[in-house]
């Protein structure tokens, strides 16, 4: 706003803030006292610890003590001023990764600092880093931010130094002068609290948070994730250097399966995947565990990749799709699991995949030769898992055969007039379901929706021709850059531009099927991205030949598997 002719400058005003705004937000923010201890948690984890103990003495009275200990990486004096004494810091923004164990940092917005205020009157914490000989120690009383007159930046909080060992690190905070006493009812809910913040694979993130309290024996010790004892299935990929995989798959069903798989020539070296897959729905899971399953997914779904038990950032981040599991769910989701419905993890080691190299920032792996090769393995792993699941959960709904009485009734055949018939001969169960779907719109009298779907058919197994001959080769068949399956159009041109490398009796088969399949792709995009243009007829849908391209398609992916 501009200044006018008769205005006259007094000086820039600030804004000042009284005592009372810690209560504000502290114990008046703060719907859950809890919340204050989970947070200390989160920033113990933040801070590469790999044990936080929280011991209650006394807690049953207001004279007790609440003291949270932990060996992470502690503070400094520099850090105690500019960090933890000026709430509201970009720091956690700025550097989203832990310094030892690059853990994605998990704590919010520092409100744990006021939260404490929720718990307890006084707040007392001795803190020091590694390699440092002294400590520090500062102690705040939340009582006289509320004496009359107090502006919230000149109260003192007295802060001391202290020595200490140099290989000592960490941080101690005492709560004293409880605001409310402890019960068996309020400890129950940190412990579930808890559970629900730790991170599923304790052995891979070292972080374990123990409760000690001898007034609620019950829950004292070290607490546990229930997250993946809640898992509907347990899945397995143990990739070999010869390009061997071992799979294992176990389900609440009490199923297992164990089977292998060989892709040769893998440059990306031996790996591991491991996999837990949940459902979405309240029915599959005893009502009091359904909403702690869905609010761990929440935090920790998706399938992260570790080497030498680090995480390497950002594989499996929120929104980061690394290996294409929703791409894969939205072409068929009664079998592909999406992010939201799995946590897993990856394994890898320096000495055993050299080739699986940093880019320049350590913002992920170099999109090379090994990486594809990687990125292959999972695909064909999380392919094992949903066709295995398919065959379980088949098998399980079906159920066992009811024998029932013969009745003599008259036998009458409905003959149903069919479009395709191959059977067994396609390379996924899920193929078998689509064509039931395509028949069923054919003998309806929808040839519009037959050509559509029979599209979708065949698309794939294009698709399954190029991933068998060229498993090594992603960027043939999987678009790298949008994370999703090359287009109709892109995989037959690459079909047609590698056709001399493929043997003698494929190539003829290559060429048979790109003769008529060119056409038909034509007239599918056409109908199926102009409003206006649809298949008026069985007689035209016809003349393009769909059965011939299913046939020819088949026979051609076969012999491809067969010099495998």
């Amino acid at each position: 706003m501009s200044k006018t002719l008769y205005e006259k400058d007094l000086g820039g005003l600030y804004f000042q803030s009284t005592g009372r705004l810690v209560k504000l937000l502290g114990r008046e923010s703060v719907s859950n006292p809890n919340v204050a201890l989970l947070e200390l948690i989160k920033n113990s984890y933040d801070e590469d610890a790999t044990t936080v103990t929280t011991t209650f003495e006394n807690t049953k009275t207001l004279n007790g003590k609440i003291t949270l200990e932990d060996n992470g990486n502690g503070m400094n004096r520099e850090d105690i001023e500019t960090k933890w004494m000026k709430p509201g810091t970009t720091n956690k923004m700025e550097d989203p990764y832990s310094k030892r164990f690059n853990r994605r940092k998990i704590g919010e917005k520092g409100i744990a600092r006021f939260g404490l205020d929720s718990l307890a009157h006084c707040v007392d914490i001795e803190t020091g880093v590694k390699g440092e000989s002294t400590a520090y120690r500062l102690v705040i009383d939340w009582d006289q931010y509320l004496t009359p007159n107090a502006l919230f930046e000149k109260i003192s909080n007295r802060f001391t130094s202290i020595p200490k060992k140099p290989k000592l690190h960490g941080l101690k905070i005492e709560l004293t002068g409880l605001r409310e006493r402890w019960t068996d009812e309020r400890m129950l809910a940190l412990r579930k609290d808890i559970e629900l913040l730790l991170p599923p694979v304790g052995r891979i993130e070292k972080f374990d948070v123990i409760v000690n309290a001898p007034e609620f024996p019950a829950y004292t010790g070290k607490v546990r994730a229930s997250f993946l004892r809640k898992a509907i299935y347990l899945f397995s990929g143990h990739l070999e250097r010869d390009g061997t995989i071992l799979f294992r798959l176990k389900s609440r069903y009490r199923q297992e399966r164990k089977w292998n798989y060989r892709i040769p020539n893998l440059s990306c070296g031996p790996a591991e995947l491991h996999l837990w897959f949940y459902y979405r729905t309240k029915s599959e899971y005893d009502p009091r565990d359904f909403d702690n399953v869905m609010e761990s997914l929440k935090l920790w779904s998706g399938i992260k990749l570790y080497r030498d038990k680090l995480k390497v950032k950002p594989y499996g981040d929120s929104g980061n799709d690394w290996i294409g599991l929703d791409k894969l769910r939205v072409n068929n989701p009664s079998v592909y699991p999406g992010n939201n419905q799995v946590f897993g993890y990856v394994e890898i080691a320096k000495k055993d995949n050299p080739d699986l190299i940093d880019i320049t920032t350590r913002e992920g792996l170099v999109n090379n030769a090994a990486y594809n090769d990687l990125s292959t393995f999972l695909q064909n792993s999380i392919k094992a898992f949903a066709e295995a699941r398919k065959e379980i959960e088949g098998k399980r709904r079906r159920g066992p055969r009811r024998v029932l009485p013969k009745l003599k009734v008259p036998k009458i055949e409905a003959v149903q007039e069919i479009l395709l018939d191959f059977g067994r001969s396609y390379p996924e169960v899920f193929y078998r379901r689509l064509e039931s779907e395509i028949n069923d719109c054919y003998s309806s009298g929808l040839p519009n929706a037959t050509l559509i779907l029979s599209r979708k058919l065949i698309e794939n197994l294009v698709y399954n021709i190029l991933e068998t001959k060229y498993p090594r080769h992603r960027p043939l068949w999987w678009d790298i850059d949008h994370n999703r399956p090359q287009d109709f159009g892109r995989l037959l041109g690459t079909l047609n531009l590698k056709r001399n490398e493929f043997v003698y009796d494929q190539r003829a088969l290559l060429d048979h099927l790109l003769v008529i399949v060119k056409p038909y792709m034509r007239e599918a995009n056409l109908k199926a991205h102009r409003i206006m243009n649809y298949v008026e007829s069985k007689e035209e849908l016809g003349t393009l030949k769909v059965p011939e391209i299913v046939q020819v398609a088949l026979k051609l992916l076969n012999k491809v598997q067969e010099t495998k």
